[in-house]
């Protein structure tokens, strides 16, 4: 039947899979296994895992090792873990491929042929409705079902990373986090994830650096109000501004800021906004870690006094 096949068919079928296919797929396609394997002897189709192979190249993209995790791991399964962390952008790609689905046994996998330095670990969970969707054609757990994951076994500070990568991304939605806080009880790491919940600051806009999402959080665990970021106030833009007072805080980043035009630039902002009534604090990333009780206590005084004056001495604020 498909004897006749070629290479460019089978690339017809990858096309939408980041250029990878399983032995599966090519069956149910009409290919007979003897033609398959002529292929892999000649090396246009190179095996990636256990019936999955890669179209005559080695695969060193992410998008297309995590297709082959799942491929691998059959019908029902999703990227988990920190591969799922990685591709929603929450942490960077680490050096396995972690994938779930609802039955069969654990196992774990080395990559094949050319793909040696490749590990696949695939582990049996249960999902629940809204547990699992797509990122183009790579099935994959949801931002919340991943954090919830991550809160079994990652120490604190990499489950914090993780969920201040969440909110860099734009993912903490108030859905997700719905989603996080209706699971009870149900799985361990729960305490450790609902901290960094309700200590999350919603609807404050698209966080640009981890610093800033440090600073959101030491701003819902002292109970300070919900600033605005990255929003233009007098004709500069603010790291973050709190309307009705004349109070804004700069981070100041090493990353963004430490180079002789960044520090110029700082300073002249800051000298301009306080010639129009504005109090700019700044804090550094060791200032916020290391010193939150001295940062809150600090801008809770002058969010005080600004409340008092804010509207009078404030000029106009720009959206």
């Amino acid at each position: 039947m498909a004897q006749g096949k070629d290479l460019a068919s089978i690339q017809d079928r990858a096309a939408h899979q980041h250029g990878v296919v399983c032995r599966r797929q090519l069956l149910a396609a009409g290919y007979e296994s003897r033609h398959i394997d002529s292929l892999i002897r000649n090396e246009r189709l190179l095996k990636l895992f256990l019936g999955v192979y890669a179209i005559g190249r080695q695969v060193t993209d992410l998008p297309s090792i995590w297709m082959a995790g799942t491929l691998r791991a059959g019908p029902g399964s999703a990227l988990a873990g920190v591969s799922a962390a990685a591709a929603w952008r929450m942490l960077e790609p680490a050096s396995v491929v972690q994938v779930a689905r609802p039955h069969g046994r654990p196992f774990h996998e080395q990559g094949l042929g050319r793909h040696l330095r490749l590990h696949l670990y695939m582990r049996r969970t249960s999902f629940l409705n809204g547990d699992a969707t797509r990122i183009g054609p790579i099935p994959i757990l949801t931002p919340a079902r991943v954090l919830i994951d991550l809160s079994r076994n990652l120490p604190d500070h990499d489950l914090r990373q993780a969920f201040r990568g969440a909110g860099q991304a734009g993912l903490l939605t108030p859905r997700c986090l719905d989603h996080v806080s209706t699971r009870g009880r149900s799985f361990k790491g729960h305490a450790r994830l609902m901290e960094l919940v309700e200590q999350w600051l919603p609807d404050t806009g698209r966080l640009r650096s981890p610093m800033e999402s440090e600073f959101l959080l030491l701003c819902g665990r002292y109970g300070i109000p919900a600033p605005l970021t990255n929003h233009r106030v007098g004709g500069f833009e603010a790291d973050c501004f709190w309307p009705g007072t004349r109070v804004i805080v700069e981070l100041d980043s090493r990353t963004f800021h430490d180079d002789g035009f960044g520090f110029e630039d700082d300073r002249d902002k800051g000298n301009e906004l306080s010639v129009h009534g504005y109090v700019v604090l700044r804090f550094t990333h060791r200032m916020i870690t290391r010193q939150p009780e001295k940062v809150a206590r600090i801008l809770r005084k002058h969010l005080a006094r600004g409340l008092e004056r804010g509207v009078a001495l404030s000029p106009p604020v720009e959206a």
